[in-house]
This record gives structure tokens, sequence and C-alpha cells, in this order.
């Protein structure tokens, strides 16, 4: 029995591309900022170091690397992908908030760059501003790139000789698609320095933003030679997923170290208080695992002497 293999949404695909060639696209959108940094040294960072934001609902292939400059001091890349133009518009103050807890968290210098996925309709490869200012008077100003995918020119990408330039490409508006696509599976089939792993996966993700299927006035010559090119290189979607699952697993593991964290100092903080507690309460205390209850618990108990009564009553704890 053959198994349904599901088409990965744009935040695990753009994630996986970045974490596999970020030097590659860094080089290919801002070769001057790339040219500085010594990428051997690169290390992505856990995301809930950058991404642990009031409003961080879904968030869409957020990647944060450290790498080193050239002259030695670490420096760290934040790379983000938007595929939601509803949303473009909070864009500037959203770097701006991912800026600060990665520049305070990590004490580093910050490269911030954000990814569009969907059309602009302004300069393609930009230096956007994000400023805060009272009464006419700028008091912070913050400079991040903006690289706007679709309003790029996806036959240039494919005809140039560079495997992630050309399966970008399929995400870009081309006036020739088979002949651009035929092209960027000739250079990314016949690129002596990626692995199959890697081919596979970068003609996987061009098929999924310009279906091989889609393309129009294919002559048979052509489509033979589409399918020659594909056939050695089938890239299973599930590895992304596992992927996925692996690190919603760790969120969640996360989530379980700090209820296990808060219950521990509240029952710490009780018999620190009110010295001898009857257990029945750590049982209770055991069944609570709701981190803002327990966060209002700690300040309970933080706020009172020892008395000999707990700071809530029955029926306050069970709501």
């Amino acid at each position: 029995m053959t198994r349904e293999i599901p088409r990965i949404p744009h935040d695990a695909l753009f994630k996986e591309l970045l974490r596999r060639f970020l030097p590659e696209v860094m080089g290919l959108f801002l070769p001057r900022e790339a040219a500085l940094l010594r990428w051997e040294t690169m290390q992505f960072i856990d995301k809930e170091l950058g991404i642990n934001l009031p409003d961080s609902l879904r968030r869409v292939a957020d990647i944060v690397a450290e790498v080193e400059r050239l002259d030695g001091q670490p420096e760290v890349i934040l790379l983000h992908v938007e595929v939601e133009a509803s949303r473009k518009e909070k864009m500037p103050a959203r770097m701006f908030e991912y800026y600060s807890l990665l520049r305070l968290l990590k004490g580093r210098l910050v490269l911030p760059v954000v990814m569009m996925l969907l059309p602009v309709g302004e300069a393609a490869i930009r230096l956007r501003r994000y400023r805060e200012e009272i009464g006419g008077q700028v008091y912070m100003e913050l400079s991040y790139w903006q690289i706007n995918l679709r309003d790029l020119a996806g036959d240039v990408y494919a005809a140039r000789l560079e495997p992630v330039a050309a399966a970008l490409s399929a995400v870009m508006p081309m006036a020739e698609p088979v002949a651009s696509r035929l092209a960027s599976w000739r250079t990314i089939a016949n690129h002596a320095d990626l692995t199959e792993k890697q081919k596979s996966f970068l003609m996987y993700f061009t098929d999924i933003y310009s279906p091989l299927a889609a393309l129009e006035n294919v002559g048979e010559d052509v489509m033979s030679e589409l399918n020659v090119l594909q056939e050695p290189y089938v890239f299973d979607p599930y590895e992304i997923g596992l992927r996925q699952g692996l690190e919603q697993g760790l969120e969640q593991g996360l989530e379980q170290g700090r209820v296990k964290g808060l219950q521990t100092a509240v029952w710490q903080l009780l018999v620190d208080r009110f010295g001898e507690v009857d257990g029945v309460w750590q049982a209770r205390l055991e069944e609570i695992d709701d981190v803002g209850v327990l966060t209002e618990m700690l300040r309970l108990v933080g706020r009172v002497e020892g008395v000999g009564e707990l700071p809530w009553g029955e029926e306050e704890r069970t709501e």
C-alpha cells in the first residue's frame, strides 16, 4: 500500500530550505553582508530565545543563527519568512520586537532580514526602516532588509548556475516557466557540490511552487527530459514532518518543564512560609497544569508571611 505524501506548508518548507542553505540564500540576495561572515562557525539558535513574543500565535519559518564575523565577533542573523499579506503592515514593528529580544538575550549584533512570499509591489530587495517618534522627534530607528521574492524575475534566477537560485525561482513570476523549469532542474541535477538528498529536496521545493503537472505547452522532448532529470531524486516530505514533530515535542517538553518548575517553586515557598503543610496540598498542586494559575499562586504565596493559613481558600483554589 502506498502512503499519501502530504504537501508541506510554507512555514515548514521554507524553514527547511533556510536550515539547509542559509549561507547560499544570504549570498544570493545580500552578498555584501554574507561576505562579512565566517559561515563555518554558523550555529542555529533554539527559537524560544527569539520568538517569545506576547502576540506569537503562528509564526512563519523563523530562523535564527549565530555566525562569527571575519573580525572574530559573533553576529546573530534573524531571518523571518512572511506569507500573509494581510499582516505585512505589522512587519516593521514585529521586526523591531524580534531584534530587541535577540539583542537583549544574546548580547550580539543582529542582522535582521525578512523574506516576503506575496507580491509587495516595490523594490524587490530594499533596506526598510522602523521608527518610533514623539511630536515629530525620532527617538528610535531600526533598519532591516526586506526581500520580496514575488517581485523578483524568476527567469533571471532560473538561468543562474546556482542551485538555490534555481529552486527559489519557482516562487517568483516567470515569463517562460517551461524553459526556466528545465534550466533550474539542469542546474540542480548537474551541480557537483550537492548531495543526493540536497538535490532531491531542491527539486521537491521547485515542484511545490511550480508543479510540473501545471506547466502548459510542454513539448514531448522537454517533458521527457524533465522526467529524466526528476526521476532519480525522490524527496520524502515526511522528513520535514519528523523535524516539525520533534520541535513541537521539544516545545511541549519545555512547557511541561515550566509547569513542573512552578509547581516545585510554589510547594517549596509554601513549606518555607508555613512550615509543615498537609501533603494533600502537594497532590492538589500537581493537578494544576496552567502556567498562569501557578504563576499567580506563586505571587500570592510570596506576598504573605507565615500566618498559619494558606493565602487562598479551598473554593478559590479550585476555580
